[in-house]
């Protein structure tokens, strides 16, 4: 059987820079609150993003935000409570924190007393003007098993932070009967939150408004009669509760996928002389939707040139700079490879492997041949080639025509006298 829990949340914005953190029991409870204000249009109060595709096991996060209207473009929140309820099989809650932090908010524990539901409170210090959507909340859940899910918004209370209904109750806003609208009012409402005449909690004298719950609008009559003094104490008004246009979200979560890959960058170099270095370019790519931890090598031929591990996120990439050091390696043609490790669970292995060409060691200043390959010998054809590009860069002069820069071996990406140099040293040798 599918589980729902809710998960109730309450935003207040004091008049005065104080915090409260009290327990909270889960809402037992459908809210009626009056008056209500209808705007028109209707402000929108709203999950976002309102659909969601996530692999098994990753997180991710929602947020909830209100809107103003065209015709009413500062919105005036005082407070606002709502209920959250998704799908306990196929997500699990993970954090909450508040959408704008410079709102000064503190947030209470979790209460999971009541199983499939989970209850937090928010208290605010600072009014809120909306003139844009403006974020309340962030949500952060796990997909924890396949399946879909909504993210409903339930029972929500958007309090007004200045316009006062003419409904009045006679029920003192002096909780604690000391004579004075205080913080140990304010703190017994907290306390009593949600409570109604069958919980443990229950204080008729918190709720103000006689509707059989505390709630946030007993919270925001006290709040709003603070500092007030008597007997005898004149009625107390509360704010108004704005109707909201209310939208909500969909989760979908998906058998993820491992998958790793990687290539070769294609080199304009395909000549090196032995005991040169040559520049070998990597790039691994995470494919997949988990972050991966692996092992990447590169290979001439069969011979390791290097390996590392790297880390990567989820659709992300690194290239991984290799130098080939062909010191000790024959004469001859070389393909050069990498390899990704496969990680646990990838089945798509057919790009875990990538092979990038052929490289071609020879001697020092043999880059050419009859055939335009190099012949095993240094001769005119060589000197002829470099000379015919002399004062070029590369490109677009080919890149086995740079041997050599101000550093011995390492190309400098133009042909100069270096590199005229270098072959007329070496003219004449050969092999075998």
């Amino acid at each position: 059987m599918k589980r729902k829990t809710a998960f109730t949340m309450v935003l207040l914005a004091f008049l005065f820079p104080t915090m409260i953190t009290a327990a909270i029991m889960p809402p037992t409870k459908a809210f009626t609150p009056t008056p209500v204000v209808y705007l028109n249009p209707l402000p929108d109060f709203y999950v976002d993003p309102s659909t969601i595709q996530v692999a098994s096991g990753l997180l991710f996060n929602v947020s909830i935000y209100v809107s103003s209207t065209s015709t009413n473009p500062a919105l005036n929140l005082y407070g606002w409570e709502a209920s959250l309820q998704w799908d306990s099989n196929v997500l699990s809650l993970v954090s909450f924190a508040p959408g704008n932090p410079s709102y000064g908010v503190d947030g209470s524990a979790i209460n999971s007393s009541v199983p499939e539901q989970t209850s937090q409170r928010y208290v605010m210090i600072s009014p809120m003007q909306v003139t844009s959507p403006l974020e309340l909340l962030r949500v952060t859940f796990q997909g924890i098993s396949i399946g879909s899910s909504s993210i409903n918004l339930m029972d929500v209370l958007l309090i007004n932070s200045s316009d006062t209904s003419t409904t009045t109750y006679d029920r003192p806003s002096d909780v604690n009967g000391n004579g004075v609208v205080n913080m140990p009012d304010i703190g017994a409402v907290v306390h009593a939150l949600f409570a109604t005449p069958s919980s443990p909690q229950w204080n008729p004298n918190c709720d103000i408004d006689d509707n059989g719950v505390v709630d946030i609008i007993d919270l925001t009559i006290v709040a709003s009669d603070f500092g007030r003094t008597g007997p005898p104490f004149p009625p107390s008004k509360t704010a108004l509760n704005f109707a909201a246009n209310i939208q909500n979200s969909s989760v979908t979560v998906s058998a993820g996928v491992h998958d790793v890959s990687v290539d070769v960058a294609p080199r304009s170099k395909t000549v090196i002389g032995q005991g040169f270095g040559m520049n070998i370019d990597v790039t691994a790519a995470n494919q997949g939707n988990y972050t991966e931890t692996f092992n990447v090598t590169a290979y001439a031929n069969t011979t390791l040139i290097a390996s590392e591990t790297i880390a990567l996120t989820s659709g992300s990439n690194e290239t991984l700079a290799y130098t080939w050091n062909t010191t000790g390696f024959a004469y001859g043609n070389y393909s050069i490879s990498a390899y990704a490790w496969p990680v646990l669970g990838e089945t798509d292995t057919l790009d875990n492997n990538f092979t990038g060409g052929w490289v071609v060691v020879s001697l020092i200043g043999d880059i050419t041949g009859p055939d335009g390959w190099p012949d095993g010998k240094i001769d005119m054809r060589d000197i002829g080639l470099v000379g015919y590009h002399f004062g070029e860069t590369v490109p677009p002069a080919p890149a086995n025509c740079d041997l050599t820069g101000p550093t011995a071996g390492v190309p400098d990406g133009k042909i100069d006298m270096r590199d005229i140099s270098l072959v007329a040293w070496h003219f004449g040798e050969h092999y075998p």
